[in-house]
C-alpha cells in the first residue's frame, strides 16, 4: 500500500516536471518565434520585395495598395503578420503584382516607344521629301537615321531627330540656294551673313511674290538672287569632270582657236601675263599695293577676253568664271526684293564657290575658305543700278570687297579681273591700289598698227607722210577700233596664220593699186580762206593729200556700211570728211578772226563818231543852256522893275 502510494505520488512529480519542461520549452519557442524566427521571416521577406521593386524599377506608386488592405506602408502591414503562411502569401502576392505591373509597363512601353520611333522617322521622311526626290541618293543618308532611331531607347529619339533636321535643313539650304543660312566658310560668307536678315526678308517678299495666296509647304524651288554665269573648265580638269559634271547647265569646255598664239599685245600687258599665267591666283601685294588683279580696258575686239581665256587655258590649274557685266544689274523680282548690286555680288559670290564644292566636288583652299578659280567680269561698265537705268554703276560695291588692309583674311584670294570698253565709266577707286590695279590698255596704238603693218609687209608702201604723221583725238578713235581679227582679215583679206580667206576682203591691195587713190595719195594740197570784207585770198601752209586719219575713218566707214564685202567695191578713196575737220576748223578759226577783225574795227569807228558826237552835243547844250538862264535871268530882272 505504501509502496504504491509513492509511485503514484512520483508519477505526479515526473508530470508536473514534464508540464513545467514543455511550459518553459512553450514559452521559449514563442520567445524565439516572436523574437527570432517571425522578425527574420518578415526581414528576409521584405528584403525579397524590396528586390523585386529595385529589379523591375517599380515603386509602391506602380501598384494597388489593396494588397497591403490601404495600410500607408506595406512594410507596415507585413510587420502585423504573425503566420509564416500569411508571410509567405502576402510575400507572393507582391512579388507576383510587381511582375504583372513591370509587363504592363513594359508592353505600354513598347508600345509608346514604337509609337514614337515611328513617328519619329514619317517626321523625317516627310521633311526629306522634297531632298529625297532632287537628289535620289540622299535616300541613303535618312535611312541611316531610321535605323539609328530602330535602335535607340525612347530618351534617344529626339537628339537624333534634331541631328537628323539638321542635315535635311542644310541639304534644303543647299538645294534652294539659301546660303546666308548654310556654315560661313569664306570672307563672302561672312559678309552674307551680316545681311542675313536683309536676305531673310528678301527671301520672304519673294516667297510672296512667286506664292501670292501663300499657300502651305510651297516655296519657290530656287533663289534666284544670282547673277548668270558660266563655269569654264581647262583642258585637265574638264577631262576629270563626270559625264554628269559635263552636262550640268553651267559647265562649258574651255577651248581655243588656233590663231591665238598668233596675238601679240604690248609689253605692259605680256609682262602681267607672264607673271599670273606660272600661277593665276590674286598673289601677294607689292610695295606699291599691287597684286595680280587687273582691269583690261580698250576698244571692242582688242582681246581683253581672249587674253583672259588664254590665261585660264595654258595655266590649266583653275575654271574660269565668266559673268556679263549686265547680268549683275538688279533685275526686276531684284528691285522689288530690295537686292541691291553690293548684295546680288556677293549672293553669286557665294553661289560660285559653293556650286563648285557641292556641284563639281572642288576642295576649298584651307587658308580661305574658297575653292580656286579666276573671276572674269566682262563689259563690266554694262552693271547698271536696275533694269530701269542703262547709266553704269561703275562698280562701286567692289570697294566694299577690296582694298582692306587685311586683305587676306577679309579677301578673296582667288584672281579677279574685269574688262570693259569705257574706261571712264568704271569707278577710278576700283583699280586703285590695292584692289584690281593692273591697268592695261588694249586699244590699238600708231606704233601697234605700223608695228603689224610692218609684220605683214606692207608698211614700205605707206606714203612717206604717214608715218611721219601723228593723229588727233578723232583720228585716234578709229585708230582703235583695230584688232588683230579687224587687221588680218577685213584689212589684209587673210586669216591670222596667213591662209589666204575665201571671201577674205583684200582692202588694202585695192587701196594702194588703186590708179586714182595713187594720184591723190602723195598729192599736195593748198588751204585757202577768202576774206569776205577784202574778198582777197590768203594762201596757208600745204599738206599731202591723203591724210592717215582719213584713210582710217574712210576704211571704217565701208567696214560699217558693209560695202567692203561688195565685189564691185574697188577700195577707190572718197574724202570722209565733207570738207575736212582740219581744214574746216582752220577755216572757221581764220574766218572767224576776219570777221571779228572788222567788226571791231567798224565798233571802234562807230565808237569814235558816236564820241565826238556826243561831245558836240554836249557843248552846243552848255552853250544854249547858259544863253538861257541869261535870258531868264534879265526877264526876271525886267518884271523886278515893273512891279515897282
Amino acid at each position: 500500500m505504501y509502496g504504491n502510494n509513492f509511485d503514484t505520488e512520483e508519477k505526479t512529480d515526473n508530470s508536473k516536471q514534464q508540464m513545467q519542461i514543455l511550459t518553459v520549452m512553450g514559452i521559449v519557442g514563442i520567445g524565439y518565434y516572436l523574437f527570432f524566427f517571425l522578425p527574420s521571416q518578415r526581414s528576409e521577406t521584405k528584403k525579397e520585395i524590396t528586390d523585386a521593386f529595385s529589379y523591375h524599377s517599380l515603386t509602391t506608386n506602380d501598384l494597388d495598395n489593396s494588397l497591403w488592405k490601404k495600410t500607408k506602408k506595406w512594410e507596415s502591414y507585413l510587420d502585423k503578420l504573425y503566420l509564416p503562411n500569411k508571410i509567405n502569401k502576402f510575400k507572393e502576392n507582391m512579388i507576383e503584382a510587381i511582375e504583372t505591373r513591370k509587363k504592363e509597363i513594359d508592353e505600354g512601353k513598347a508600345r509608346n516607344l514604337q509609337e514614337a520611333r515611328e513617328n519619329a522617322i514619317n517626321s523625317i521622311k516627310k521633311f526629306a521629301e522634297k531632298e529625297i526626290q532632287a537628289i535620289p541618293s540622299f535616300e541613303k543618308t535618312i535611312k541611316k537615321f531610321c535605323k539609328r532611331i530602330n535602335n535607340t531607347s525612347e530618351s534617344g529619339i529626339t537628339s537624333i531627330i534634331d541631328e537628323a533636321n539638321e542635315v535635311i535643313a542644310e541639304q534644303k539650304n543647299k538645294r534652294q540656294k539659301l546660303h546666308w543660312l548654310r556654315k560661313s566658310e569664306n570672307w563672302a560668307d561672312k559678309k552674307l551673313h551680316i545681311l542675313q536678315q536683309e536676305f531673310k526678308q528678301a527671301w520672304n517678299q519673294y516667297c510672296s511674290i512667286i506664292n501670292p495666296n501663300d499657300e502651305p509647304r510651297k516655296e519657290p524651288e530656287i533663289c534666284t538672287f544670282s547673277a548668270s554665269y558660266t563655269i569654264n573648265f581647262p583642258p585637265s580638269l574638264w577631262d576629270n569632270l563626270t559625264e554628269e559634271e559635263k552636262q550640268h547647265e553651267k559647265a562649258e569646255e574651255l577651248t581655243l582657236r588656233d590663231e591665238v598664239d598668233s596675238y601679240t599685245f604690248n609689253p605692259k600687258i605680256d609682262n602681267w601675263y607672264d607673271k599670273a599665267e606660272i600661277d593665276p591666283v590674286r598673289g601677294d601685294r607689292d610695295k606699291s599695293k599691287i597684286d595680280n588683279n587687273a582691269t583690261l580696258y580698250g576698244a571692242p575686239r582688242t582681246g581683253k577676253s581672249i587674253i583672259v581665256e588664254k590665261l585660264a587655258f595654258y595655266a590649266d590649274k583653275y575654271p574660269l568664271v565668266v559673268i556679263q557685266g549686265s547680268n549683275l544689274t538688279p533685275n526686276l523680282n531684284d528691285q522689288r526684293c530690295k537686292v541691291d548690286n553690293f548684295k546680288k555680288f556677293i549672293y553669286t559670290i557665294c553661289d560660285i564657290n559653293n556650286t563648285l564644292v557641292d556641284d563639281f566636288h572642288f576642295e576649298r583652299n584651307l587658308e580661305s575658305g574658297e575653292p580656286q578659280y579666276i573671276f572674269f567680269i566682262d563689259e563690266a561698265n554694262q552693271v547698271s543700278e536696275n533694269t530701269l537705268i542703262t547709266k553704269s554703276s561703275g562698280l562701286k560695291f567692289l570697294k566694299e570687297c577690296t582694298g582692306s588692309d587685311n586683305y587676306k583674311k577679309n579677301e578673296s584670294h582667288n584672281l579677279w579681273i574685269i574688262a570693259t570698253n569705257h574706261l571712264s565709266e568704271i569707278d577710278e577707286a576700283v583699280y586703285q591700289p590695292g584692289r584690281l590695279a593692273n591697268q592695261l590698255n588694249f586699244s590699238w596704238t600708231l606704233g601697234k598698227f605700223k608695228e603689224y603693218a610692218s609684220d605683214a609687209g606692207i608698211i614700205n608702201e605707206f606714203p612717206e607722210h604717214w608715218l611721219n604723221s601723228e593723229l588727233n583725238e578723232e583720228d585716234e578713235k578709229w585708230l582703235s577700233r583695230f584688232n588683230i581679227i579687224h587687221f588680218e582679215e577685213s584689212f589684209l583679206g587673210r586669216k591670222i596664220n596667213g591662209e589666204i580667206l575665201e571671201n577674205g576682203v583684200d582692202f588694202w591691195n585695192k587701196f594702194i593699186n588703186n590708179e586714182d587713190n595713187k594720184k591723190i595719195l602723195n598729192e599736195e594740197e593748198e588751204t585757202k580762206i577768202v576774206d569776205e570784207e577784202t574778198g582777197e585770198t590768203e594762201e596757208t601752209a600745204k599738206q599731202k593729200g591723203i591724210q592717215l586719219g582719213e584713210f582710217l575713218q574712210f576704211f571704217w566707214q565701208k567696214f560699217d556700211s558693209g560695202r567692203l564685202w561688195d565685189k564691185e567695191f574697188n577700195a577707190k578713196f572718197k574724202e570722209p570728211r565733207e570738207p575736212k575737220i582740219n581744214d574746216t576748223i582752220i577755216q572757221a578759226s581764220n574766218h572767224i578772226s576776219n570777221i571779228l577783225d572788222v567788226r571791231l574795227k567798224q565798233i571802234d569807228k562807230s565808237s569814235k563818231k558816236i564820241l565826238n558826237e556826243m561831245t558836240i552835243a554836249n557843248n552846243t547844250f552848255s552853250e544854249n543852256f547858259n544863253d538861257a538862264v541869261s535870258n531868264i535871268t534879265t526877264l526876271l530882272g525886267n518884271i523886278g522893275e515893273n512891279m515897282k
